[in-house]
């Protein structure tokens, strides 16, 4: 992969980095997930760059060489609109994972893109927080807390569990989507890697 020109944003405070490569046109945003980092598009970047799509990606809050040790949705989010204010619609926003909901709630306010593809999507906000309270056998009434403080420390005032599924009843107005699901490697901040990925559905007219 070619060394990409890089910028920065200031997201809470933090410098988030972003990577471009190809000349600007026909951008494609590429959205990383959870533990992960821009350069795991690797693989993909000279898939784009070759038929003349410009890639644009970033490094959240915490992750790769932004700065920070933490980040939330809404972070995703505001680093999602970003780009978009400077290179206008995007042809595409390829979204993994935790990237997928921040996704969507950045098109559903006002970011614009001709197509939506998600790679092992969070299909909303209480997946994650499930998979927690089973991995950890939380009871009821600790799950309830974990639910409660998550509500009140990391989104105060927003209806999460609504506003962070992802949906077709709810769709990001105009956006085809297309879902696929990887095989993947164990990730780390380090690693430049590609996911792959095999489709295995899609909802068209989102």
């Amino acid at each position: 992969m070619e060394r990409a020109p890089t910028g920065e944003l200031t997201v809470g405070g933090r410098k988030a980095v972003v990577y471009r490569w190809g000349t600007g046109e026909r951008p494609v945003l590429l959205v990383h997930g959870w533990e992960s980092r821009a350069s795991r598009y690797a693989e993909v970047v000279g898939r784009l760059t070759e038929p003349g799509f410009s890639a644009v990606a970033f490094d959240a809050p915490g992750h790769g060489e932004s700065e920070g040790d933490t980040t939330n949705l809404l972070e995703y989010r505001d680093i999602i609109i970003r780009p978009h204010d400077a290179h206008g619609d995007f042809g595409a926003v390829v979204a993994h994972s935790f990237g997928m909901p921040a996704s969507v709630v950045a098109l559903r306010q006002g970011s614009g893109a001709g197509r939506l593809a998600a790679i092992s999507p969070v299909p909303d906000f209480a997946c994650p927080v499930d998979a927690f309270r089973h991995r950890m056998r939380l009871c009821q009434e600790q799950d309830a807390e974990l639910r409660g403080r998550t509500e009140r420390d990391l989104y105060p005032g927003e209806d999460m569990w609504r506003r962070f599924t992802v949906s077709p009843a709810r769709p990001a107005r105009g956006c085809r989507f297309s879902s696929f699901t990887t095989r993947t490697t164990r990730r780390s901040k380090s690693s430049g890697r590609a996911a792959s990925w095999r489709p295995t559905g899609s909802v068209p007219g989102w």
